[in-house]
């Protein structure tokens, strides 16, 4: 994989909190920049693995995108996985959390490209490297003051 953004941040809030307003991704375009909308697109409950959202995103050069998002991995207040269906991009992102003292959350947001080809990840991938990082940044900020 490779990887186009990484933030961390501390949030003063307890983890199960934290990671359950994470986990529900109809929240992610209320702190994640240019997240127009998410809604749930298949009956699984929070957490479970398959569970299926469609997201709206505004992407550079092609304005509002429609993603499809399934959630691949969920290991409470810990771990959670989840990869988009955007052609070239393939996107995987991992939200990582770790709880330093009471009421204390460590949180690492990652995303990362599944796709492996050697001209995308070149010349495309590089490109929004950066834009990713930017809002990776400002989603995390963001994020903090939803929660706290």
């Amino acid at each position: 994989m490779f990887q186009l953004a990484e933030s961390k941040i501390v949030i003063n809030k307890h983890i199960g909190d934290v990671f359950l307003y994470i986990t529900n991704m109809e929240n992610f375009g209320q702190w994640f920049p240019k997240v127009i909308k998410v809604k749930l697109s298949t009956d699984k409950t929070v957490g479970e693995v398959g569970k299926v959202y469609l997201e709206t995103v505004k992407m550079p050069l092609k304005g509002k995108v429609d993603i499809s998002i399934e959630v691949k991995e969920f290991v409470k207040n810990k771990r959670f996985v989840t990869e988009g269906d955007l052609n070239p991009i393939f996107p995987r992102m991992t939200v990582l959390l770790k709880e330093k003292e009471n009421m204390v959350t460590h949180v690492i947001w990652r995303m990362e490209s599944r796709n492996k080809g050697l001209l995308i990840k070149t010349f495309l991938l590089t490109f929004i490297k950066g834009i990713m990082q930017r809002r990776a940044t400002q989603g995390l900020l963001n994020l903090k003051n939803v929660l706290e």
